[in-house]
């Protein structure tokens, strides 16, 4: 990434280039040849989206048990955590209600 020099600054598509803004700097680069369809349905992608799914259910999983927990006592990092080792239990195959009566047990066992 190329960054932009000049008394004027730009954002957004020229041609196949990108002006952007991050972090108070103004960047240029290429235009990528990704795009939303092909990300969904290529081959190249299919993981990418099966991870992509499993995130998806063990972040309502987490969700569920996150609410369950007292306001005074939840942290994000506690959400994080479990949305976490929700996507390590899906990947190996464990049931839905097998994940929430495990993360229930961790994380309102103090209660």
């Amino acid at each position: 990434m190329g960054k932009q020099a000049g008394p004027l600054y730009i954002t957004g598509h020229v041609g196949d280039l990108c002006y952007y803004k991050m972090n108070g700097q103004y960047y240029v680069r290429k235009q990528s040849s990704l795009s939303r369809k092909r990300v969904k349905r290529g081959r190249a992608f299919q993981r990418t989206m099966q991870y992509a799914a499993w995130l998806a259910q063990a972040s309502k999983i987490a969700a569920g048990v996150y609410r369950l927990m007292p306001r005074e006592t939840r942290q994000v990092s506690q959400y994080r955590a479990m949305t976490g080792e929700g996507i390590v239990l899906l990947k190996a195959g464990i049931a839905v209600s097998e994940i929430q009566a495990r993360l229930m047990t961790v994380y309102l066992s103090g209660e």
